[in-house]
């Protein structure tokens, strides 16, 4: 199972839906709700709430959701489509996510491919896109941290590799 948490907010693969949750402090859940149909989430905070990137039949999707009720906040992402190249998924497949509220910007690592995803008229705009490989298999874990526009990602391997990659001015 894939499962990924931001504050009290929890994300989980649970069959073929990608579920979150507001964790109480005693463990349990004030409620939960399916985010869409897909695999492998990640979540990180967001401006309005919290944002989940999960993939779907190979697409990379991302929406934003509501503080309280986790539904898509309106005006916001909803299970918008980020055009990233077709991911082939895998039981190593992994997914990060993170946002730069000073320029409203995601930042999405999946695999060997790193997003930096901002706001158009019609929806998602790729700002920049780097492609990244520790070795000839896809990362085992994959990580992204996001400050004052620019994004830092971690991508270890099976072995002993790692590769970190910087990314800015976006």
């Amino acid at each position: 199972a894939y499962f990924d948490a931001a504050g009290a907010i929890a994300v989980w693969e649970q069959y073929d839906n990608v579920r979150a949750g507001w964790l109480l402090d005693d463990g349990g859940m004030l409620l939960d709700i399916d985010v869409g149909r897909g695999t492998k989430p990640a979540v990180a905070l967001g401006g309005g709430g919290p944002g989940v990137a999960y993939l779907q039949e190979g697409a990379l999707l991302l929406s934003e959701l509501g503080g309280a009720t986790l539904r898509c906040r309106p005006g916001a992402f909803c299970g918008a489509d980020l055009g990233a190249e077709p991911i082939e998924e895998t039981h190593t497949t992994t997914i990060a996510l993170g946002f730069d509220e000073g320029r409203d910007t995601w930042v999405v690592a999946v695999g060997e491919q790193l997003l930096v995803v901002g706001r158009g008229e019609r929806g998602p705009v790729v700002k920049q896109r780097l492609d990244s490989s520790v070795g000839t298999e896809p990362p085992a874990r994959i990580d992204v941290a996001v400050s004052e526009g620019t994004a830092a990602s971690v991508q270890t391997g099976d072995g002993a590799q790692s590769v970190l990659t910087f990314m800015g001015c976006f």
